[in-house]
């Protein structure tokens, strides 16, 4: 990056301590600067921690991966099945799925106390008939394991909501 009237590179940390000498901090500012500074030097983003709940599920995996305008979330709501906030739980559990393969093996989205037997677990990790579609999600990557064995944990502990 160059700067007007210099042709010298400037490094991000220059640039960064330029601005914040020719800027008015604010409690803002300071949280905004040491954020960027942090992407600038590879600090990694703090871990997701995915707990067996479904205020957890809800919140970081549905919200964030699922219940977008294309997939789950309003107006698309693929496969009848309506992701978001509100709605999630009870589109869920104890509901036989829309796929016809999984209704005639005897599934539900979610089955409490069986996550063999819930559809929803299939469809993020596998193993998949060929009749069953694709895992989800799909326009996304696949989401981490350890999101999956919260989900799988949760419906194991009777899918409570």
């Amino acid at each position: 990056m160059y700067t007007l009237g210099m042709m010298r590179p400037q490094t991000p940390l220059a640039s960064l301590t330029a601005w914040a000498s020719s800027t008015a901090w604010s409690p803002l500012a300071a949280v905004a600067s040491l954020a960027a500074l942090a992407s600038l030097t590879g600090c990694p983003a703090p871990a997701v921690t995915y707990a067996p709940s479904f205020g957890s599920i809800q919140t970081a995996i549905f919200n964030v991966s699922c219940s977008t305008r294309s997939c789950h979330g309003s107006p698309s709501f693929k496969a009848g099945l309506n992701l978001e906030e509100g709605s999630a739980y009870d589109d869920l559990v104890g509901v036989v799925p829309e796929t016809v393969s999984a209704r005639n093996r005897g599934m539900k989205l979610v089955d409490p106390g069986n996550p063999d037997n819930s559809f929803l677990v299939l469809k993020l990790a596998g193993p998949l008939q060929p009749d069953d579609g694709g895992l989800m999600p799909q326009r996304n990557a696949a989401l981490p394991a350890q999101a999956v064995a919260a989900i799988r944990e949760w419906i194991k502990q009777g899918a409570l909501k």
